[in-house]
């Protein structure tokens, strides 16, 4: 619904993306799991094309995204 009421490339998306992350990131299913670094790369590359990229923003998600990959090492 926020994809179609905006686009998939709107700022707001990103914190609809992070919902996601953090719910696929409690449940046990591996296959949900997966989908949080394309949804993490998604949030970089939003922020990117909106914020640039040295901005605190932008800043923001690849200290997610690193965050995501050191906590599924720890997991697996």
């Amino acid at each position: 619904m926020i994809g179609e009421k905006y686009t998939e490339s709107h700022p707001i998306m990103m914190d609809f993306n992070n919902s996601l992350i953090e719910i696929y990131a409690l449940l046990a299913k591996e296959e949900k799991k997966r989908l949080i670094l394309p949804i993490s790369e998604k949030n970089i590359e939003i922020a990117d094309n909106h914020y640039g990229d040295n901005s605190i923003y932008t800043l923001r998600h690849y200290l997610a995204i690193s965050s995501n990959c050191i906590l599924n090492l720890r997991a697996g």
